[in-house]
């Protein structure tokens, strides 16, 4: 109900998948069931004398007619941004509108008339002690003192509302319940977020912002970092990852038959996976068993300290390097440039709509060589992300942490109008979730050298090849090579030892269950030939200083509101690597043999992030390769 009357954008809740139009369809058609049900259910209740829980149910009743009431004003909206899109088509920098205004007055007839309606339910059940007060009470009682124009007091109940989320979070113990639970309360964090900005107060929006970033996952590391003393304990974590993602994959199967027209050949599907789901639940209930036993901290998330402000700047004076961030919101995006001794942020107008439509045209134009790449799309998004800050860059080292959609774009493709130059070109970049999981990688100590671990797959023309050249810049005896496929079980037991790990591996990424996507290597034994994502967390790379995937959509991730991200790098990190170089969609074997023998060449003697750029350049300055789709499909997750 809280979320309703939060005023967030009816798309959020429907996803980066769904046409808008099909989305405000399905809402509409939610909540005139939503309406139907509750008006049921207040008939019931007033006859059997539930006074309290006809208090609750009415005000979800106002919330639902003031979201349907909401609901067609917003699609008009939507469908006017959609088509205004000339308006959203800048050629140069005056053409974008950037302000500090993060807070606007709320004039909304509809939401005044819902804020007056719940004030008076909501006194009635103070007076009546009906309800205890929880985060969604505060949280809609500093609306009404917004609305109000008590702007200090608003903030002071939406600060309060979090920190009662925060104290509800900790005691979820487990990843999945804090990952769900942490989702539905992301209004409250953006709202106490915008409030502190408004004020210019940079250091508390900023310790709100990384409490609400991947926090399961910065707390899943700061778990294993206390509790993970011995790989067997890794292993039987990574067993119950891959049995819940499997359960899962299975459970959506199931859930699209049922949904469908039965047939005979789809009712023995049901019964077959029905089964399997069964046997697999069976299976997790097992190793859930053997963790109570044999390591029971497993079972238990610790709290994670998030990073301050104050903590990254230190490491920007240390290490010298600055930051941009992003924030996706309904009509806007919220754009962080933060240095060593500043923090600039601008509300830039560009409605999710229209940056999701560009996004996909952009994407679109990256996937093949034979499309034409969208320059028009790469310079507007430079405007519109980039922009905004770039006079106050000092550093040729960035690190970008993106949200939302923004983690399925390649800032590197993103093109200066006044000079041509691509963002990759100029800069050294790095990626990462949020600022505490970037922090809590390993520093480099100098450049890369140790032994190095490589496997290629067979298949691959020129992964033999590359595999050979790399190797012949390590020491004699520092290099280990399978270029005729490699095993499961054998790749497991090598990789402890390597410091530099490289997979020229075929990669397919699962958009269903992120957690699925894979690499293919060669089946026997208990191996089916597919390393999954799920599988890497058991992966012993503690040792590692660089793992390098170099296959196709090693680096694609699903990304959930709260900057969740669901892919190999997850993994990858969790099982200890501190630098990975992954790749965003299906790459060309002659141009990526070029572009990872120039890394590595680059790599024995400069950083990790200048070596990807070294790399880049060299690959874009071939004349075959100009298109954006062989140079620019390789990312860097580590710290500058």
């Amino acid at each position: 109900m809280y979320a309703l009357l939060g005023r967030q954008s009816v798309l959020y809740s429907q996803g980066s998948k769904c046409d808008y139009k099909v989305a405000f369809q399905a809402c509409k058609q939610n909540l005139d069931q939503a309406r139907t049900d509750l008006k049921a259910s207040i008939q019931i209740l007033e006859r059997l004398g539930y006074t309290y829980l006809i208090t609750n149910t009415r005000m979800m009743e106002q919330a639902t007619e003031a979201e349907l009431a909401m609901l067609s004003s917003r699609e008009k909206l939507a469908t006017s941004l959609q088509q205004s899109s000339p308006a959203f088509s800048p050629k140069d920098a005056s053409r974008v509108i950037v302000n500090e205004q993060f807070v606007s007055p709320n004039t909304d007839k509809d939401f005044r008339i819902l804020l007056q309606q719940s004030r008076q339910v909501l006194e009635e059940a103070r007076r009546n002690n009906y309800m205890e007060e929880d985060a969604g009470m505060l949280y809609l009682r500093g609306n009404i003192k917004s609305f109000e124009g008590d702007a200090k007091a608003a903030l002071d109940l939406y600060v309060q509302a979090v920190n009662m989320v925060e104290r509800d979070r900790r005691k979820l113990r487990d990843e999945r319940s804090r990952g769900a639970f942490s989702e539905g309360q992301l209004l409250y964090y953006n709202t106490a977020i915008l409030e502190f900005l408004q004020r210019r107060q940079y250091a508390e929006a900023f310790g709100l912002l990384e409490r609400s970033r991947s926090r399961v996952f910065a707390d899943l590391l700061s778990s294993r970092r206390l509790d993970l003393r011995r790989p067997a304990e890794q292993q039987l974590y990574a067993e119950a990852m891959l049995l819940r993602t499997r359960i899962g994959d299975q459970q959506s199967q199931l859930f699209e038959l049922t949904s469908q027209r039965a047939t005979a050949a789809s009712s023995a599907r049901v019964k077959a996976l029905q089964q399997a789901i069964r046997g697999l639940e069976t299976q997790h209930q097992a190793v859930l068993t053997r963790m109570g036993s044999e390591a029971p901290q497993l079972q238990s998330l610790v709290v994670s300290a998030p990073a301050s402000l104050q903590q990254l700047q230190q490491s920007m004076r240390q290490e010298n390097y600055e930051l941009f961030q992003y924030q996706v919101m309904e009509t806007n995006l919220i754009l962080w440039h933060i240095s060593s001794d500043s923090v600039f942020v601008r509300s830039v107008f560009l409605p999710r709509l229209q940056l999701k439509t560009k996004l996909a045209a952009l994407q679109q134009s990256l996937s093949t060589p034979n499309a034409a790449f969208n320059e028009t799309i790469a310079r507007e998004l430079f405007l519109y992300l980039i922009q905004p800050a770039l006079s106050r860059v000092r550093s040729d080292r960035l690190v970008i942490i993106p949200h939302d959609d923004l983690n399925h774009l390649p800032f590197q493709v993103l093109q200066d109008p006044a000079d041509g130059r691509f963002l990759g070109e100029r800069f050294q970049l790095n990626y990462a979730p949020s600022v505490s999981v970037q922090l809590g990688l390993r520093r480099q100590q100098g450049p890369l050298s140790g032994k190095l671990f490589a496997v290629g797959d067979p298949s691959i023309a020129a992964a033999g090849p590359e595999l050979q050249a790399i190797a012949r810049l390590f020491p004699a005896g520092a290099s280990t090579v399978i270029t005729d496929g490699a095993r499961e079980d054998d790749l497991k037991a090598r990789l402890r030892g390597a410091h530099v790990v490289h997979l020229a591996l075929h990669g397919q990424f699962n958009a269903t269950e992120p957690m699925l996507s894979h690499l293919n290597l060669a089946a026997g034994g208990k191996d089916d030939g597919r390393l999954t994502a799920a599988e890497m967390f058991a992966l012993p790379l503690t040792n590692s200083r660089l793992v390098v995937l170099s296959g196709c959509e090693t680096g694609r991730a699903e990304a959930s509101r709260g900057n969740e991200l669901q892919g190999m790098a997850r993994a990858l990190i969790y099982a200890g690597a501190p630098a990975m170089l992954l790749s965003q969609w299906r790459v060309d074997s002659e141009s990526t043999a070029l572009w990872m023998r120039t890394f590595y060449q680059s790599a024995l003697s400069r950083s990790i992030p200048a070596a990807a750029r070294d790399a880049l350049i060299r690959v874009k300055a071939n004349p075959a390769y100009r298109h954006p789709y062989y140079w620019a499909a390789f990312t860097v997750i580590s710290r500058p």
